[in-house]
This record gives structure tokens, sequence and C-alpha cells, in this order.
């Protein structure tokens, strides 16, 4: 888990802080909602990078290489884009960081690149064969599904990543 809370800090310090000045009530807490969102944006990068790390080391037959490219497409075209994961960047970098990244604004490119640079180091290699083995057993599901599942890791090591979790509705 502690290469997971690292990961997860990585690709939360990406978040652009701009929004927080247009949020008209400031939130001390991030939502189960705000970890989809950032899951459902998030996610397909994640798969292209562990796809790309495990590639040389799997078989031929492996669904990180024969089917990786078609679960990152399938999540991006049902997840949420740049503009409607910034602000739940925003909020997340807020609380984990305690500052606004002296306003900067961060694209979601950067982003992207950031969770993929943070998930190719979270693991080595010699667990490409059980990695890919969950993943395949992930994609089975509906994206939505996907997200929830990923959005729940994210409460699991909140605590780690020093963010307070909003009561549950």
């Amino acid at each position: 888990m502690k290469r997971m809370s690292r990961f997860a800090a990585v690709a939360l310090m990406a978040a652009t802080p701009a929004t927080i000045a247009a949020q008209s009530t400031a939130v001390d807490c991030a939502s189960y909602v705000d970890l989809q969102t950032i899951s459902s944006f998030a996610l397909p990068g994640a798969v292209d990078a562990v796809a790309a790390r495990c590639r040389s080391s799997l078989g031929p037959k492996a669904y990180l290489r024969t089917s990786a490219a078609g679960l990152s497409a399938r999540l991006r075209a049902s997840g949420k884009s740049w503009e409607e994961a910034s602000p739940a960047f925003t909020r997340i970098s807020r609380l984990t960081l305690g500052s606004n990244l002296g306003g900067e604004f961060v694209s979601g490119a950067v982003v992207d690149q950031l969770v993929s640079s943070g998930v190719a180091e979270a693991f080595e290699p010699s667990s490409c064969s059980q990695i890919d083995s969950g993943i395949a057993a992930l994609a089975t599901l509906p994206t939505s599904r996907m997200v929830d599942f990923l959005a729940t890791l994210f409460v699991m090591v909140s605590a780690d990543m020093n963010l307070k979790m909003c009561p549950a509705p």
C-alpha cells in the first residue's frame, strides 16, 4: 500500500488549483464522487502505463499484450474528461498538500503523464503476471465498476495520503 499511496500523492500533486478560487464553498474533505471522478480520468492512462511496463515480461497471449489497448479505449470512451476531473483533482491536491500549488494551471496531459510515470514506477516487472491476471479479471466488469473499485482503493489508502474523507451521504 505504501507504493500506491506514493503513486496517488504524485498523481494528486499534479492537480490544478485554479478552480479552488472559483468554488463558492470550501470543502475540507474528499468525497467518494471526487475519487470516482479522478479514477475515471486516470484509469485509461494507468492501464496504458502498466501494459507498456509489462509488455516485455509477459507471454504473447497475456491480457495486457493482447487487450490493454481495447480496455484503455473503452475506459477513455466512458471516462471523465480533464474539464470534469479538474475540480476534484484541485480539491484533493489542496487537502493532501495543504496548498494551492501556487495557483498554476496544470493540463490534463501533464496529469496523465504523471499518473503514467507513477504507475510505471509503482511495481517491479516481476509482478507483471499477477497484475495481468488482476486486470484481465477487472476488465470483465463494466467500466463504472472498475472506476468504483479504484475509488474504493483510494478510500482505503486515504489515511496514508493524509486525505480526510467526507462522511458518506
